[in-house]
């Protein structure tokens, strides 16, 4: 037996997951939303850890780490803690269907949350965003139980969705083709725990394929990110990858239509089926991700073309965007427990409204006030938005939205509104997607 088999293994403790984005690194404490900022040097032993490692070579890290609840011993398992948020996400979507499943699709879905449910790690610098488990089994049911349609010879280029587990379970033969170590040896030790069978294949879709790899494969899945050079290429390998007139499924970002559409135009295959809003994504914080996407179902046709030959290198320029036409971001600002709420009456408000528009960009063409007994509302508006300022007296809470969103505009705004009412902050947690930010203030 190898040496570092006889070793004892730690893994992330229940609610503890490593997320790893463009600006920073965290451990988050999801029992407590408590977030620990990890050194760079860091992010490998942790990665290791989050899928059951013995933690050589940093010894001496471990009683700490053993002590504050953010490592256990034994091997990586399914988090309870993931596993019931999950679930609960799950309920808002699947009692609409659940009941019409059959047993082995409830099964299925039993192994997909299962799956997730062992996810300690996530990626998001390069876009990696899963689906809700539920999402994740209505991919697989499109292309439906063995049982009843066959067994497929299935590939999956990228699985960040473990959209293999319940394709597996369904009784089809399934491949993933991923470039991340990390994810392809994951789907290796859940399949394993799991009881189930795939093959997971480091792969570089920007090398050429291997003679063998193609016409091989019988239906696709991707999740590509919405710009042309990853659709180019994630569409012109998987078409070289399955055999003429078979099917695949490509997930589009509803504001790149017409982008896809010019895609499939070029490329000269039909689009089958487009599937609206079908997958839903989840965040590190187990909350409901405000990202959508479409599912659209396409076929390598007879005339079909692939803009990178099968037996060429590829460099594309571009992998990690969206390409759409952006839509310029809201704020949202909360500020709860304001210190002289008597004071957060229009009279005051529009004074400091005054001093914003003075020392900012800010400029309102018009204002409206609604006066309530225990509450306030202004709204401005711009020449290309507006400005909303909500205050509810008895609460103690100011609210404010900005839009378009713009730093200069903001940072007066929330300098007036807090040296008004909220000198003595004890806590400020920022959160932003493509389109808003959202500042709470306690």
């Amino acid at each position: 037996m190898p040496e570092s088999a006889q070793k004892p293994l730690y893994h992330l403790g229940d609610g503890i997951v490593l997320g790893i984005g463009s600006r920073d690194t965290q451990l988050i404490d999801l029992k407590t939303d408590g977030e620990i900022r990890i050194d760079f040097r860091f992010i490998e032993p942790l990665e290791k850890v989050s899928l059951g490692w013995s933690g050589e070579g940093y010894e001496s890290f471990l009683p700490r780490l053993l002590q504050e609840g953010v490592i256990v011993h034994g091997p990586a398992t399914t988090d309870p803690v993931l596993k019931t948020k999950l679930a609960a996400l799950d309920r808002l979507y699947l009692t609409a269907y659940e009941a019409a499943l059959s047993p082995r699709a409830r099964r299925a879905y039993e192994l997909t949350l299962e799956a997730h449910g062992r996810r300690k790690r996530f990626f998001t610098r390069v876009g990696q965003c899963p689906t809700l488990p539920e999402t994740t089994l209505r991919r697989a049911l499109l292309v439906g139980d063995a049982a009843e349609v066959g067994a497929k010879k299935i590939l999956c280029v990228g699985d960040d969705d473990l959209v293999s587990v319940p394709l597996a379970a369904l009784g089809h033969d399934v491949t993933v083709f991923d470039i991340d170590d990390f994810l392809l040896t994951f789907l290796r030790d859940t399949a394993a725990a799991l009881g189930l069978t795939l093959q997971a294949v480091e792969k570089d879709l920007r090398d050429p394929l291997d003679d063998a790899e193609r016409d091989h494969f019988d239906l696709f899945l991707t999740d590509p990110m919405s710009n042309r050079d990853c659709f180019e290429i994630f569409l012109s390998r998987a078409f070289s990858l399955v055999k003429p007139g078979a099917r695949g499924y490509v997930a589009v970002y509803g504001p790149t239509e017409r982008l896809f559409r010019e895609v499939a135009a070029e490329m000269k295959f039909p689009i089958v089926a487009w599937h609206r809003r079908h997958n839903r994504y989840y965040s590190q914080y187990m909350k409901i991700h405000t990202y959508e996407s479409d599912w659209v179902e396409i076929r390598r046709d007879a005339g079909t073309v692939v803009k990178h030959a099968a037996n060429e290198f590829c460099v594309p320029l571009n992998l990690y965007a969206e390409q759409f036409y952006q839509r310029h971001p809201i704020f949202f600002g909360f500020y709860d427990e304001i210190e002289e709420p008597r004071f957060a009456t229009p009279l005051y408000l529009d004074m400091i409204l005054d001093i914003a528009e003075g020392n900012s960009p800010l400029k309102l063409t018009a204002r409206h006030t609604i006066l309530g007994q225990e509450w306030t509302v202004i709204h401005g508006s711009t020449d290309d938005g507006h400005l909303t300022v909500h205050v509810d007296r008895a609460r103690r809470q100011l609210t404010m939205t900005l839009f378009p969103m713009r730093a200069e505009s903001e940072d007066v705004l929330r300098h007036a509104f807090m040296s008004g009412y909220k000198p003595k902050a004890t806590q400020a947690k920022m959160s932003s997607s493509r389109d808003v930010w959202d500042l709470r203030i306690r």
